[in-house]
Formats: structure tokens, C-alpha cells, sequence
């Protein structure tokens, strides 16, 4: 978890499998929030299903 200092974004993708036995697949990803001087305030991410059908 180096990124979490450094304020770079960061991307990843991944499956989830469901109590129904079922995988989906889910991008998750994340933006710093950072001050003026240049320390991280806070971050920013969604996860996002991108299952189709």
C-alpha cells in the first residue's frame, strides 16, 4: 500500500463472487485530494461492476 502516501492515482481490476455463486467482474480506482503543500488530504474512488449480460 505504497500508493496511499504518494498521492498517485491508482487503478484495479477484480472479480467478486456473490453469496448466488455468481463472479463479477469490478474496477475499482481512486484519486488524491491533495493540499496546497502537497500532502494528501484525503482520497477519492469508486468501484464499478463491469459485468455485461
Amino acid at each position: 500500500m505504497q500508493w496511499i502516501p504518494s498521492g498517485q492515482p491508482w487503478e484495479i481490476q477484480f472479480q467478486i463472487a456473490w453469496p448466488d455463486g455468481t463472479y463479477r467482474s469490478v474496477v475499482s480506482c481512486a484519486r488524491a485530494h491533495i493540499a496546497s503543500d502537497g500532502t494528501v488530504l484525503r482520497w477519492f474512488g469508486v468501484i464499478s461492476d463491469q459485468t455485461t449480460g
